[in-house]
């Protein structure tokens, strides 16, 4: 039940030779994607599909032979005539329709992970897009071969173990990624957080509770519909009343870069938001446990993970920023989030969008999907709906407070220039930030105010004055 823009087609002849021929037949663009190894492509954007052509190198049942699972070694003989046409038959060698009515993934051949160990994260991610299961045998290659991972190109990893986070139960899957021996392998900077003890709060040591998070963020994003009532108490206190539903959801629903969503990238810097903390753990002499410093931390360390595994620039960004301000939502009222009873100044929200720039809603969720993963099964209502109006309260002023999230400016950087006589650089900026923050929280409405607000607060012997 599945679309398909895809049509892969193999041929006894020359790939190139056919590829050309087609592309001129039906109107599309001829593409040389692997000349030595005959594989040719005919983009056909009219017909929104793409006709990958490769030349066979031996029988069909070969080729068949060596694809990675039995659902996927499939081959339909292409009819020469219109009676053919009412007499399709499919070529399967190795009981993959069995497998698919079984809603199994299996191996054909235990070589095919030497040959390709992309193979088996494939394994996974067809698991969860599908929701499949993964046969006995298959499982346990795949445990004998985890540490081929390491021998594969990095973009062809990430490619797959994206796709997995853009597949519904993220989280159910990392946890057999992990159970396999791969995840210590595809992200080894993870096994540093087992047996790593939390506060009493916490339900989980510093893994399980990353990867609850992933869950509990997957679950947060999934607008549960009007009346459904399989929808956990706490998603519906979310969306609840949320206002600017619309906007937020296509929000997340957007391409950050290589196809992939802010949704998928969301759960994955869910899964890293606390990588920081092995380093950073400490014991006071009372028995309290900290982690001073471990979102700063955690950011450079997201930052050396993402290049590792050739993500993009903009993805880099997008997690380390997620990651360095994870707690910020729940300060953001001036008080400990265990208060609860109080909402963030209009100073408060300015600084909050000043310094999480696009990824201020991700942040709000990633906030509430930590909460909900330190606490689990013991997490109070009253502390969650807290969080909940928070977000609401916060995602409310960006769309009708303006003048709060992004103050037009009432002075320029030569009014300053002029009124204390400064020279350019980076004093004229701090000055003009230092009057935006105090004019976002409704201090300064004129330029005559913002000048003496700088003159009686921020100008001092060490400044040239006019």
């Amino acid at each position: 039940g599945r679309e398909s823009k895809d049509i892969d087609i193999a041929v006894s002849g020359d790939a190139m030779i056919i590829g050309e021929a087609l592309a001129e037949a039906l109107g599309g663009t001829f593409i040389t994607m692997d000349e030595q190894n005959g594989v040719a492509r005919v983009a056909l954007p009219q017909r929104a599909c793409n006709l990958d052509i490769t030349s066979l190198q031996g029988s069909i049942e070969k080729d068949l032979a060596l694809r990675d699972f039995a659902i996927d070694a499939f081959a339909l003989r292409l009819p020469t005539n219109d009676r053919e046409w009412s007499e399709l038959h499919i070529i399967d060698l190795f009981g993959g329709r069995q497998d698919l009515e079984s809603k199994l993934v299996r191996m054909i051949d235990r070589e095919a992970y030497r040959r390709d160990p992309v193979r088996m994260v494939r394994c996974v991610r067809l698991g969860a897009e599908l929701d499949f299961d993964i046969d006995w045998e298959t499982s346990s290659t795949i445990q004998h071969h985890a540490h081929r991972i390491k021998e594969s190109a990095p973009e062809r990893v990430t490619d797959e173990m994206m796709r997995i986070f853009a597949a519904p139960q993220t989280a159910t899957w990392l946890r057999r990624m992990n159970n396999f021996g791969l995840l210590a392998y595809v992200l080894p900077e993870l096994m540093a957080e087992k047996g790593v003890e939390q506060p009493t709060q916490h339900y989980w040591d510093v893994f399980g509770h990353s990867v609850e998070a992933v869950s509990t963020m997957e679950r947060l994003l999934a607008r549960p519909k009007p009346g459904d009532a399989s929808a956990h108490r706490f998603v519906a206190d979310l969306w609840e009343d949320f206002p600017h539903v619309e906007q937020v959801e296509a929000h997340f629903a957007g391409e950050v870069a290589s196809g992939r969503r802010r949704a998928a990238i969301g759960k994955f810097a869910a899964l890293l938001h606390d990588i920081g903390k092995p380093a950073t753990k400490t014991i006071d002499p009372d028995g309290r446990i900290r982690f001073f410093g471990h979102a700063q931390l955690g950011a450079k360390t997201v930052q050396d993970i993402m290049r590792r595994l050739r993500f993009s620039n903009r993805e880099v960004a997008m997690v380390s920023r997620m990651v360095e301000h994870h707690l910020r939502p729940g300060f953001m009222a001036g008080k400990a989030v265990a208060d609860g009873d109080r909402l963030p100044s209009d100073r408060a929200i300015y600084r909050y969008y000043r310094d999480t720039g696009e990824e201020a809603f991700d942040i709000l969720f990633l906030n509430m999907a930590d909460h909900w993963a330190t606490r689990g099964p013991t997490v109070e209502r009253r502390l969650w709906r807290w969080h909940a109006e928070l977000t609401h309260y916060v995602i409310q002023a960006y769309y009708q407070r303006q003048e709060t999230v992004r103050p037009p400016g009432l002075i320029t950087g030569e009014d300053v220039m002029e009124a204390f006589g400064l020279p350019p650089g980076p004093r004229v900026g701090q000055l003009l930030e230092a009057a935006r923050e105090a004019q976002a929280g409704g201090a300064l409405r004129t330029r005559e105010e913002a000048l003496g607000f700088l003159r009686e607060h921020f100008i001092g012997p060490g400044d040239a004055s006019s």
